[in-house]
């Protein structure tokens, strides 16, 4: 069995075998490419073309690809691929130029694979510049690159002349830095001044005509600076000196930096200076009394169209000793400080301690010197109560180190040392009376502050005092007694106690008040005039004696009008057209002038005519506002309609029932008296409110009261009494008509 199993696997293995090398015998073959070429004696102008057909025995279909020099080939104008069956491809070339050399490859595919045959397309021409050459600018140790590339069949010859002064040209052999690459650009590499010149690139094949141009070629140089010391040490306080040497190409321009930082010389510190040189510019930082601060690094950096470079220098200071330390005060008075430090080193030679007023004007430095050995100072002639800063400062040989960090200290304070100065009194009216001054001088305050003691008496009464704050530079005193005379005198004080008083002055309150503030408003308004009305409370014993009105515009000073006192209306005149103006009004009398109004604004009409906005709702006082005076004006209108329709009715009830009483009663006497007979009611309908009253007399008789139509045309009462209200005005109107009944 295992036998017959063998034989069966072989006998299918064979089968396989033969029916595989059967099936490949009968595949077509992959498609083969017969040879083709281009003409050899082509010129340019010609047309030429390739045809590429494939041999018997390929199978379809089949595609066909051009490449040229190895890059799939793209149809031109002159160029163009067509197709003609399935076995064939044509390339085609019309008027053959330069360009078009090159090796041009057929692909031709199919199921199977695909073969490919290659040929050169070879023109005979002249040569042509693919690469022209011109003129070139070079910079010194940079590589110049001079192009001259040429197409042509056969391959274009390239070289390079140079001329020598004013001979011709000799061919350049490329040695050392120069040499010309196979695409005919000559190399010069790090160029030196010596390269420039006047070269020539000529190109030929045996094929005229042949190719030559010449070119100039200019080199500039770069800046460059010059190699030195670039160490410099300087002492401390004198004039350090850093010179940068730099050549090249005018214009150079030369910079500093400090620290990575741009340095902008100033008249203060830092100058720099700069001369031409054969050769360039020479640029010299000058750093005037050196400081420890300024040992660092310098970078001169130079640059010009062509190029920039820099250098660094370093400056050494050398040191003064350092700043002493722990600077105290020990012990404080009101004139005199004793101050204390530590010693900065052995070799100090002596000290210096300055100090100074911390703020105000006419703040003086002042200097003391000190030994070496002894590090404190007793500080004399001080002023009382003033801040003071002061530092010490240590010298040795070199010179003077860095001050110490400052100490600030106060003096111990005394009582002010002069009086507030010019004090002035002025009577505002007849209890009242102002008092002005001014702080003492700042130098005799002695301390900080605190405030003023203002003393006053009336004439033959001792002295009262009262006290305000340190900000006040017056002070206004009420309640005084009118055409009264009344002293006063002002001290200022401190801490530790007032100073002397100022001298005395005296003011006489006023007979009576200056005149109320007016109520001003505008009437009427043209291009070149504002007119003005104003209302004012005038006393009967001290009527308006003038008005004094103010305008002008918020850029300049206000004008002053002054108007007889009888007066309540203007008209301003010759103003501008389109401007805004602010008026202001006071009065006088004999008393003085009153206070101002505020300020009404308004603005002149347009020259043609037209109006802005006279005033803005801001620039008016709240009570002549929209939004106060309406409310106020209807909530006026109710409470007096309100009372007048009240004192109305209750007039006309109590007439009628004062007529009834005499009807009844048979009497003349008023029922205001009170003489009614005993029990009977007073008014009692009236006050149930159901009493109706009846007109029994006609409208014009003169024998009632009802021609009363508003309360204080009619006699003053109330419920069920008269009150005569002696000195009132409503009894001084009714006296002519208490008879009538």
């Amino acid at each position: 069995m295992a036998m017959c199993g063998l034989r069966s696997l072989f006998a299918t293995f064979v089968i396989a075998s033969l029916a595989a090398r059967l099936t490949n015998s009968q595949a077509p073959p992959p498609p083969r490419i017969g040879a083709f070429s281009f003409s050899s004696d082509l010129s340019l102008g010609d047309s030429a073309a390739l045809t590429c057909a494939v041999k018997r025995g390929s199978a379809g279909p089949h595609t066909f690809s051009w490449l040229r020099d190895g890059v799939p080939l793209v149809p031109r104008p002159r160029v163009s691929v067509s197709r003609t069956s399935d076995v064939m491809s044509i390339l085609a070339f019309e008027n053959v130029q330069p360009e078009d050399v090159a090796n041009y490859t057929c692909v031709a595919a199919n199921a199977q694979g695909q073969h490919s045959v290659t040929a050169a397309l070879l023109v005979t021409a002249a040569p042509v510049w693919s690469a022209e050459p011109s003129d070139a600018e070079a910079i010194q140790g940079k590589n110049l690159y001079l192009p001259c590339g040429a197409v042509g069949y056969p391959k274009p010859n390239v070289v390079w002349k140079i001329q020598l002064g004013n001979r011709e040209f000799v061919p350049l052999h490329p040695v050392g830095r120069q040499r010309i690459l196979d695409n005919g650009t000559l190399v010069v590499a790090a160029v030196e001044t010596q390269d420039a010149g006047v070269y020539r690139c000529e190109v030929s094949n045996g094929i005229e005509p042949s190719l030559g141009k010449t070119v100039t070629v200019s080199v500039h140089v770069p800046p460059a600076i010059a190699k030195g010391s670039t160490e410099v040490s300087v002492k401390r306080g004198d004039i350090a000196k850093i010179a940068c040497d730099v050549t090249g190409e005018l214009p150079l321009v030369v910079t500093w930096e400090k620290d990575d930082s741009p340095l902008i010389p100033s008249t203060e510190r830092y100058e720099t200076h700069e001369e031409v040189t054969p050769t360039g510019v020479q640029s010299v930082l000058v750093i005037h009394n050196t400081v420890k601060k300024d040992a660092s690094q310098y970078v001169c950096i130079a640059k010009n169209d062509y190029g920039k470079t820099r250098d660094v220098f370093r400056l050494a200071v050398l040191e003064p000793p350092e700043s002493p330390t722990n600077v105290a005060v020990t012990e404080r008075g009101s004139r005199h400080v004793q101050m204390k430090w530590s010693q900065s080193s052995k070799s100090v030679t002596r000290y210096l301690v300055r100090y100074w007023k911390k703020s105000g004007k006419g703040s003086v430095l002042q200097e003391r010197e000190v030994d070496g050995l002894r590090p404190s100072l007793t500080v004399t002639k001080l002023h009382p109560g003033t801040e003071y800063t002061a530092v010490v400062l240590a010298e040795n040989s070199v010179g003077f180190g860095e001050p110490s960090d400052p100490v600030h200290f106060t003096t111990a304070s005394e009582e002010p040392g002069a009086p507030p100065m010019n004090v002035k009194c002025e009577a505002l009216d007849t209890k009242t009376i102002k008092v002005i001054w001014e702080a003492p001088p700042a130098d005799k305050l002695n301390g900080e502050l605190r405030g003023y003691s203002v003393s006053y008496r009336l004439e033959g009464t001792p002295f009262s005092h009262e006290t305000v704050n340190r900000n006040a530079k017056q002070k206004v005193f009420t309640g005084l007694q009118a055409a009264s005379v009344y002293t006063f005198s002002v001290k200022a004080f401190n801490d530790v106690d007032s100073g002397p008083a100022s001298e005395e002055v005296s003011c006489t309150t006023l007979n009576g008040d200056p005149p109320a503030v007016p109520s001003l408003r505008v009437t009427g308004i043209t291009s070149s005039s504002v007119s003005l009305n104003w209302n004012t409370l005038q006393s009967p014993a001290s009527p308006v004696i003038q008005y004094l009105v103010q305008y002008g515009t918020d850029e300049e000073d206000k004008a002053d009008l002054h108007i007889p006192g009888n007066k309540d209306t203007v008209t301003l005149r010759d103003l501008r057209a389109g401007t805004r103006y602010n008026f202001r009004l006071a009065a006088y009398n004999m008393y003085g002038r009153g206070d101002f109004s505020h300020n009404l604004p308004a603005v002149t009409h347009l020259s043609d005519g037209r109006s802005l906005q006279v005033t803005t709702e801001s620039e008016v006082p709240f009570y002549y506002r929209t939004y106060f005076v309406v409310p106020v004006a209807a909530s006026f209108t109710v409470i007096i309609t309100a009372v007048v329709i009240a004192w109305a009715c209750l007039k006309r009830a109590t007439i009628i029932q004062k007529n009834a009483y005499l009807q009844v009663y048979g009497t003349s006497e008023y029922y205001g008296d009170c003489k009614l007979p005993p029990g009977t009611p007073l008014v009692s309908q009236y006050a149930r409110g159901s009493y109706a009253p009846t007109m029994e007399h006609g409208r014009n008789s003169q024998n009632t009261e009802e021609a009363y139509d508003i309360p204080w045309d009619g006699p003053p009462t109330r419920t069920g009494m008269i009150n005569d209200g002696i000195g009132s005005y409503a009894r001084l109107k009714t006296q002519g008509k208490r008879n009538i009944v």
